[in-house]
């Protein structure tokens, strides 16, 4: 909920960092993909509206960790 402000708190820090948005604002040609994610599992919550949406009430699964790459240019590379 980012009319939270403890929620804001948190994630600030994330989502205004100037190499980040650099990286998100780039283009080389290719938009990132992950290339490593962790073998062990999450569970995620669909929310409370799930249940509402035939098939969407089964649990769901999303590893714990993964790793993206981006290419900048011809000779750099950017690992998330």
């Amino acid at each position: 909920n980012v009319n939270d402000d403890a929620v804001m708190d948190t994630i600030w820090p994330i989502i205004a960092n100037r190499e980040a948005i650099a990286v998100n604002q780039a283009w080389a040609g290719h938009s990132g993909s992950p290339f490593k994610e962790s073998p062990d599992l999450l569970p995620l919550d669909r929310g409370p509206k799930a249940s509402l949406l035939a098939g969407f009430d089964a649990p769901f699964f999303i590893p714990a960790s993964q790793f993206f790459y981006k290419p900048l240019g011809a000779v750099q590379t950017t690992v998330l």
